[in-house]
């Protein structure tokens, strides 16, 4: 398992909560990549 960052509804900073999620599969042709940092833009965060 691992944790994600999720929004189960439409609304501001107060609908997004920690959730486990299930590390994907990948099928065939395709891989798995290890995001070991991730950013946010100002501008980002008015698209949802």
């Amino acid at each position: 398992m691992t944790h994600a960052i999720v929004a189960r509804g439409p609304g501001g900073p107060e609908v997004l909560e920690l959730a486990e999620a299930a590390v994907p599969v990948p099928g065939p042709g395709q891989l798995l990549v290890k995001v070991a940092a991730a950013g946010v833009n100002f501008i980002e965060t008015y698209q949802r």
